[in-house]
Parts: C-alpha cells; structure tokens; sequence
C-alpha cells in the first residue's frame, strides 16, 4: 500500500511532531530487543521474534512520531519509511526491507499458528532489530 493511500484511509495521521513520543518509543525498542535477546537464551525463538519484531517496529515508530505522524498499521510504517526516508537518503534500504521481512514472519508466528522458527532466523531478527535501534 502506498503512503498515499494510507493517510487517505486514515491509516497515517498527521500529528505534532512529538519528541516524547519518539524518545519513548526508542525505549521501547530498547526492551523489546533485551527481552528478544533473553528469551532466545531460554529457548523460545519464535517468542523471540516476535519481540525483535516489537522492537525494530517500535524504533520505526519513533521515526515517524519524530516527523509528527501517527500509525494505526503496520504495513503503513513500512510505505512511510520507505518513501520518505529511504527516498531521500535518510535510511538504508536494507533496514526497511528487514523490518517487513520480519513483519511478515511475525504475522505467521503471531496469526498464522507458526511455532517451527529457527533459532537462526530469531537471531537474525535480533541482530537485524539492534542495528534498527
């Protein structure tokens, strides 16, 4: 979906640009990816992905509370960062496409009854959401 569309589907606002906001949603994916990192230690990568996930969705979520847009989609962070900071130069390409990457393997964890992640994949998650923090 395009940025376009998702502020015309009430799926971005436009807000105050909010730095509170931002820095709270940084701390966020702060816990998110320390939670990430433990919970692998005892065993749960697919609990661990979903927490790397929360974590590089969150730091993203800070970006665009910084710029003064609100979400209410998850695919919407995705198009917004991709065409306005990957765009401009202001965000690698690569970490947009991990984060919907991940944002994928999340939604068949989370909705799809996937339990089967590779202890693997979840370290890469977490590797992937450390370098988004």
């Amino acid at each position: 979906m395009k940025t376009s569309e998702c502020f015309e589907r009430g799926l971005l606002k436009r807000e105050t640009p909010d730095k509170t906001k931002a820095r709270e949603s940084l701390a966020s994916s702060m816990h998110f990816l320390s939670r990430a990192e433990g919970v692998l230690k005892t065993g749960y990568p697919d609990i661990a992905l979903l927490c790397a996930y929360n974590s590089m969705l969150q730091a993203g979520r800070a970006i665009l509370f910084a710029d003064g847009v609100k979400e209410r989609s998850h695919t919407c962070v995705v198009s917004y960062l991709s065409e306005t900071h990957v765009r401009d130069g202001r965000m690698p390409e690569r970490l947009v496409n991990v984060l919907d990457m991940t944002r994928l393997a999340r939604h068949k964890t989370q909705y799809g009854g996937r339990v089967d992640v590779p202890e693997a994949e979840a370290q890469m998650a977490i590797d992937d959401a450390r370098v988004s923090c």
